[in-house]
């Protein structure tokens, strides 16, 4: 970067410090001088009222910031005219995470004691980031204002992403991005689905292919998570001519070289570093390991779960691209990322989908889902193919499974109480069980019922813990000798919730309750049905006023149906019980 032809006021020429008078009225022409790339403005300052900073602070924070920042010869340093603060500018940044790792580095040094008028007071150093082009030229220095908001050590404000400038011109004119436009372009007019995922992988394997020959990268690739293996190998790859293989076929990559791509990459879940000594320490070591001087790389996440990589890396020269190449490179590996992430997802409801037929074929069941408002069939289960075999997604379900113009007169949806249907020998119910409040769409459960079953003393088909769980587990706690209580929690309003909603809707207004029940303790596996009217939760190493609080907790819970959709109020007298017998006193 050139700055000769900018009339600026250098403080201290050698060590590139200008005014800030100077810095402010020539910001365009320095941002301009390197504006095909990432420019970064930091701002070091303090919390000092009234204070300001000394020479000898001035000098040492220059120090430690131009230490820290060696690696950036054109960097301009500003200290701001009250004398609060400092300022750093980075032409020509890689990645914003490189710039953050030495900023940590910074904020360790430059956070020290002052001496003030009201004593000695400790001093901690904060940055404010932001970066053209995603700030825009004449609103960097209000930007650095609105990234102090959120008064973290690290303050880093990226107000536009830059993915679909159609108007700049200077995109349209960039050589490179027009060819890597043209190379992409067939990945825009792929269709996402199981049944596309070979065609799919094919092209995205021909795009890495065409990218790494325009720019002449050494490696270029797809990193995949084997959850079988619990490791992570190179499923394709591309390779320069007269250079080995990354990886051989069959073997693994290390796991912490790919977290360490994860914990270096950027907000888009992208790095890119020009050199090695732009990539951070972490990352640098797994670079040097592998001989790698500079590249490109995209970690593909599925929730928590690193579940592979897109890399362009090169062995022994620099990899040099602008903000908007760097860009394409962005918006090409979401594009791949989404088909990568959606054929994993649709292979695992597939699975799930596999896995759930066959339990109901061992059980008996079939599950069908219709519309809210219109009982259109929208979704069935394998198994409902073979109870009614000449069914049709889109038709109501009534015409469609039983021949009927209008609703069945015994409709769960209807009634609010189960459903009983002969088909040959067997006698078939169809219930609300999966179903939940509030959804557009409802999940019909039909079972086999050939068995005649003596009524049980809880509801079985509560997807829940049942009694005898209960009893197993306060078996285990005796066992053990444990201390705690079991608290029952007694529905007095039952018999006026059945005759509104029937035991269909008694029973799916229940499972709302125990599911926000399981809410107040992170989901905690300590609900039971004790019977048709209580529930029973069981508190191990629980004191008396635990337990209290738990209740009042409860009663809030139990109150606050309306605010949370659920049109019911579940009116509940608390009785609770301490275990073993003799623990008489339970307080903590």
């Amino acid at each position: 970067t050139d700055f000769s032809n900018i009339n600026l006021h250098y403080l201290d020429v050698k060590n590139n410090v200008v005014s800030f008078f100077s810095f402010k009225n020539y910001l365009e022409e320095i941002i301009f001088s390197s504006q095909n790339y990432r420019n970064v403005l930091i701002e070091l300052y303090y919390a000092l009222g009234d204070e300001s900073l000394n020479e000898s602070e001035i000098d040492y924070l220059l120090n430690l910031l131009r230490t820290n920042f060696s690696y950036f010869k054109d960097a301009l340093y500003v200290l701001k005219e009250d004398r609060k603060s400092l300022l750093v500018y980075l032409p020509r940044v890689d990645s914003l995470s490189k710039v953050e790792e030495q900023l940590s580095i910074v904020a360790r040094n430059a956070s020290d004691n002052k001496r003030t008028h009201e004593g000695i007071v400790n001093l901690l150093a904060h940055f404010a980031v932001v970066c053209y082009p995603f700030s825009d030229v004449h609103e960097m220095l209000s930007d650095l204002i609105f990234a102090k908001r959120e008064d973290k050590v690290i303050n880093i404000y990226l107000p536009n992403r830059i993915r679909f400038l159609s108007d700049n011109l200077l995109l349209k004119n960039t050589m490179n991005l027009n060819a890597m436009t043209k190379i992409i372009s067939p990945l825009h007019n792929l269709n996402l689905g199981i049944e596309h995922s070979k065609k799919n992988l094919r092209e995205v394997q021909k795009v890495i292919s065409e990218l790494a020959t325009y720019f002449a990268i050494d490696y270029a690739g797809i990193i995949n998570y084997d959850e079988i293996k619990r490791n992570y190998a190179i499923v394709y790859q591309v390779t320069a001519k007269g250079l080995s293989p990354l990886s051989q076929k069959g073997s693994h990559i290390e796991k912490e070289f790919v977290y360490s791509m994860d914990q270096a990459k950027d907000q888009d879940n992208t790095y890119y570093f020009s050199f090695r000594s732009h990539a951070t320490s972490a990352l640098g070591r797994h670079l040097d390991r592998v001989g790698l001087e500079s590249g490109f790389f995209y970690v593909l996440k599925d929730g928590d779960l690193v579940v592979g990589a897109i890399y362009f890396f090169n062995k022994n020269k620099s990899f040099l691209i602008d903000s908007y190449i760097q860009e394409a490179f962005v918006v090409l590996c979401d594009k791949i990322a989404a088909i990568i992430l959606g054929d994993r997802r649709d292979k695992q409801v597939e699975d799930s989908y596999q896995e759930i037929d066959s339990i109901l074929k061992i059980t008996e069941h079939a599950t069908y889902r219709i519309s809210h408002e219109e009982f259109a069939l929208l979704r069935t289960s394998g198994t409902m193919k073979t109870l009614f075999p000449k069914l049709e997604i889109g038709e109501k379900c009534f015409k469609t499974l039983y021949g009927r113009d209008y609703p069945c007169d015994d409709c769960p949806l209807l009634t609010g109480n189960k459903k009983v249907d002969k088909f040959e020998k067997n006698k078939y119910e169809t219930s609300l069980i999966l179903s939940e409040i509030n959804h557009t769409y409802h999940i019909m459960t039909i079972k086999n019922i050939y068995q005649e079953e003596s009524q049980s003393r809880y509801v079985k088909d509560l997807v829940i813990n049942s009694y005898n769980s209960m009893i197993e587990d306060l078996n285990n706690a005796f066992a053990i000798n444990g201390k705690g209580y079991l608290l029952l929690l007694r529905i007095d309003n039952m018999a006026p919730l059945l005759d509104a909603n029937g035991s269909e809707g008694y029973l799916t207004m229940l499972r709302s309750f125990i599911r926000r029940l399981k809410g107040l303790q992170n989901s905690l596996e300590n609900i039971y049905l004790f019977n048709n009217q209580a529930l029973a939760m069981v508190f191990t190493e629980f004191g008396q006023n635990d337990v209290f609080e738990m209740c009042e907790k409860i009663y809030e819970l139990s109150r606050d149906n309306h605010a949370n959709n659920a049109d019911y109020d579940v009116e509940l007298t608390y009785l609770p019980f301490n275990y073993p017998s003799v623990f008489t006193s339970a307080l903590v």
